[in-house]
Parts: structure tokens; C-alpha cells; sequence
């Protein structure tokens, strides 16, 4: 599974594409911390903080290596 985390400068957040389904531990920690689905664009979005973005790069870091 490869994942993209990137920050959204236009609306101070953070952004996670996975590019397949994220298992149910990897979704919950992201709701846990305020992450949120994105139907449309499908990848998960929240307001950018520093715990936020740890998570975000915490678990790219475990999938992308």
C-alpha cells in the first residue's frame, strides 16, 4: 500500500491518499484524531495540527517502507 500525505497551504490542512482501502485500525486512528472521508476526491482531510499531521506521517511511514 502506498500512501501521500500532503498539506493543503489554500485551506490549512492536511491530506491523506491512500491508493487502496485503509484497513478499519489505520481508518480509526483517523477519525480518532479528526480526519475525515472525502467521497468525491477520495482521500481523508482534517485542519492541520501538529498531532494531526504526526499521525498522517506516522502511518505513511509504517505503509510506505
Amino acid at each position: 500500500m502506498k500512501i501521500e500525505v500532503r498539506k493543503n497551504e489554500e485551506k490549512s490542512g492536511v491530506e491523506i491518499e491512500f491508493d487502496e482501502k485503509p484497513n478499519a485500525e489505520v481508518r480509526g486512528a483517523l477519525k480518532e484524531v479528526g480526519f475525515r472521508w472525502h467521497r468525491y476526491k477520495s482521500f481523508w482531510y482534517a485542519k492541520e495540527t501538529a498531532e494531526r499531521l504526526q499521525v498522517a506521517e506516522n502511518i505513511a511511514n509504517i505503509y510506505n517502507s
